[in-house]
């Protein structure tokens, strides 16, 4: 999301707040202690890695989705919660999960680590990711409608990928990496009732940092808009973003390099509060 997007939804949730602050609905004063939600989308994802040699070059950079014909629009799920700890004070949760495999026959050279497949080979390749989230939300603003604050994050993401190809004249091989990248993310947070039982939100965290040569860029964004049909149950709709860019990752001793994914979507939910 360019930064012209953000600005503008920015702009759209501070007049939100600017008209949640009038309204007096006695069903926006119900202060429940705990949220849930579970939401089923159908997300654009993008992904490309890249692993480099220590004493040779810059290896090659490879799409899942556009190289490999990785399914980049999976039907997943997530799910998050919203625990209050205070009268400014609350937690945030969130896990997503995404599992994904391709099988082809190569129809160019792949250079993967330190092997390069060549065309005419039998592939396989999984990429899997778990995401967790802890946030701790301050409200500075905490009025009967609305609030907005400051968001404190924990991000942890964890990736699974591997390659196993075969041919005739250089036999079988199969490689692996794992990584786990944990991130503290500061940021804004914000709610607002705009009608009886009809609710906005709104989390912006980031985080960009350079540590001992790692570069790692996360950004996690979510805007929902939910109504309550009932008064601990509801329905809602979202849109979310998870980007994260690491460079000069130490894959091994031999190898470093570079990993940018990004989910992002629109989503509906099912939502309960107690």
């Amino acid at each position: 999301m360019n930064y012209i997007r953000k600005s503008l939804l920015t702009l759209i949730f501070s007049s939100l707040i600017f008209i949640a602050s009038g309204q007096k609905n006695a069903d926006s004063l119900f202060k429940p202690h705990a949220y849930l939600y579970f939401s089923g989308y159908v997300p654009e994802i993008t992904t490309s890695i890249r692993f480099d040699s220590k004493t040779a070059h810059i290896g090659t950079v490879v799409s899942l989705e556009n190289s490999l014909n990785f399914d980049e629009n999976p039907k997943l799920w997530r799910a998050d919660g919203y625990i209050r700890a205070g009268k400014r004070s609350a937690f945030a949760l969130t896990f997503l999960s995404i599992n994904r495999n391709r099988s082809w026959t190569l129809e160019r050279d792949l250079k993967f680590r330190d092997t390069t497949f060549t065309t005419g080979a039998n592939a396989k390749m999984y990429f899997n990711t778990n995401y967790w989230g802890l946030s701790y939300r301050y409200s500075i603003f905490s009025k009967p409608t609305w609030s907005a604050g400051l968001s404190f994050g924990l991000r942890i993401l964890t990736v699974k990928t591997g390659i196993t190809a075969e041919s005739k004249l250089f036999g079988s091989y199969s490689s692996n990496s794992q990584l786990v990248v944990p991130a503290a993310l500061v940021g804004f947070h914000g709610a607002a009732y705009l009608w009886k039982r009809l609710q906005f939100r709104y989390t912006w965290e980031f985080l960009r940092l350079n540590v001992e040569g790692i570069k790692i860029y996360v950004f996690d964004n979510n805007f929902a808009l939910e109504y309550f049909i009932l008064k601990n149950v509801g329905l809602g709709a979202s849109y979310s973003e998870v980007s994260y860019r690491i460079n000069e990752i130490p894959f091994s001793e031999e190898f470093s390099g570079q990993i940018e994914y990004t989910v992002s979507g629109f989503s509906l939910f099912l939502a309960a509060r107690f």
